[in-house]
Order: structure tokens, then C-alpha cells, then sequence
């Protein structure tokens, strides 16, 4: 059987990065969230053209870390990000269904609203307290029906999912699976050290062509993420011009960051 990866964690916190950069691995071949089908799952881990390993990008996937932790032979990769660099990055990513202007992810019914939801049932089903600031955000959220919510909204439902999938990461961690983290910050300062100590964890052999995606992709891919762009650390700054004094005051009061 094909050894599984799972690459999760909170939107727009460098999982389509690490998903290429894995990719570019001769033992490993990555499977995006929007060819991934879970019905092929049986697929995926048998057939020949995933051989050896097989990454699976599901960053929605990220409530559900315990249940892929019963496939024999699973790892977990957890991509994480600075909360107001995550904030930033999911006002002014886009996304769009049928004839609709491209709205910012964190403010599109399709985006952090269908993450939250995801988060808060994963919560109900497990008897865990909620968070009654991520409800009531919701519940805004829902009543919006399919026109996309405020800008101020946009800011607070991307702080709450920032804030879910960070307490997903934890509970994952104190269920004692085997969880690797990887800082979008420190993959970016440091992607040589950082990919070594994960190809550690994933216990494949260090290969170089993982620090070269961007010559072996091309084109746009899931997120707006430039495949065949080299790695640099043009986005851990941008929040800067991105959010305003009232929102960074908004992403402090719910994330002291």
C-alpha cells in the first residue's frame, strides 16, 4: 500500500506551497483538494502512480485529523501561519462560483463561513464546549444567504478560523497523533532545514529537487499560488498593507496578536 500524507491545517497558511514543493519529490506525488475525491481514496493508496507516498492537500480536511490517523502508514503535516498574515492573506485571496464577481475568501459563503461550520460540528460531535463569538459569527455569516458578507465580518470570521483551526492543531497533538507542524514563516526563512526535518518526520530521504518546485510546475494553482514562482518571503509582511488601525485592532481582541 502507498504510504498517505496528509498536508492540512488553516487556509492560506502555505499548504499549496508545501503540496508542490512534496510533489517535487521523485518518491512522492501530491494530490490537490480539487482533483482529490474521497470515494478514490482506496485508489490513491493502492495504485502504482502514487507509488510510494501519496500527499493529499486537504486543508478543509483539518477536523478530521484523527480519522485519517487510522490509515496504517499515515503522517500529518500541519501547516500554520501568523494570525494577522492569515487575515490578510484570506481578505485578499479570491474565489468565485458561477457568474459572481471573485469575492475575498474570508468573506465568501463558500470560504471561512463553510470552515467554521466545518470546525463548530467537529466540536458538537465530540461533546467540546463552543466558542459562542464563533456562533454568533456564523450565524451573521449564514444570514447573508449567497451575498458575501462585510468587510468588518470578512476580518472577524477569518480571525475565528484562524482561532478553530489552531485549537484543531492542539487537541490533535493532545490526542497524542503524530502531527508535524510547519510555520509558513520559518518554511520561508529557512525551507532547506525546514523540508530536511520534515523528510525526517515522513521518514523519505532527502532529495534537493523539493527546494526546486518552481521549476518543475507551471502555471496558477489552487489559492492563486504561483507554481513556478521560487520560494521568498515577500508575503510574511504584507498584512501590513492589507489590514487597517480598526481591523489589527479587530485581530487583537480576538487573537491577542
Amino acid at each position: 500500500m502507498n504510504r498517505p500524507v496528509l498536508i492540512t491545517g488553516c487556509q492560506r497558511s502555505g499548504t499549496t506551497l508545501l503540496s508542490l514543493m512534496l510533489d517535487s519529490h521523485p518518491m512522492i506525488t501530491s494530490v490537490d483538494e480539487v482533483h482529490f475525491r474521497p470515494q478514490h481514496l482506496k485508489h490513491y493508496l493502492n495504485a502504482p502512480e502514487f507509488h510510494p507516498v501519496v500527499a493529499f492537500k486537504l486543508p478543509g480536511s483539518a477536523h478530521e485529523v484523527d480519522a485519517f490517523a487510522r490509515i496504517p502508514g499515515g503522517a500529518t503535516v500541519w501547516c500554520s501561519r501568523g494570525a494577522r498574515a492569515t487575515v490578510a492573506s484570506m481578505l485578499t485571496a479570491k474565489i468565485a462560483t458561477g457568474d459572481e464577481q471573485p469575492v475575498s475568501w474570508a468573506r465568501h459563503r463558500l470560504g471561512a463561513q463553510r470552515e467554521i461550520n466545518a470546525c463548530l460540528n467537529a466540536l458538537k460531535q465530540q461533546g467540546r464546549p463552543l466558542h459562542p463569538g464563533a456562533v454568533e459569527t456564523l450565524q451573521e455569516l449564514q444570514s447573508t444567504g449567497k451575498r458575501a458578507a462585510g468587510r468588518m465580518l470578512g476580518v472577524r470570521a477569518a480571525c475565528w478560523c484562524w482561532l478553530l483551526k489552531m485549537r484543531m492543531l492542539r487537541r490533535s497533538k493532545k490526542l497524542g497523533l503524530a502531527v508535524h507542524e510547519v510555520k509558513y514563516e520559518t518554511l520561508t526563512s529557512d525551507p532547506e532545514g525546514t523540508m530536511r526535518e520534515l523528510m525526517v518526520h515522513l521518514a523519505v530521504p532527502w532529495d534537493p529537487a523539493v527546494l526546486q518546485h518552481h521549476q518543475s510546475h507551471r502555471g496558477q494553482v489552487t489559492g492563486g499560488t504561483i507554481a513556478d514562482r521560487a520560494i521568498d518571503q515577500r508575503s510574511v509582511e504584507r498584512w501590513r498593507s492589507v489590514l487597517d488601525e480598526n481591523e489589527l485592532s479587530m485581530v487583537h481582541s480576538l487573537i491577542g496578536q
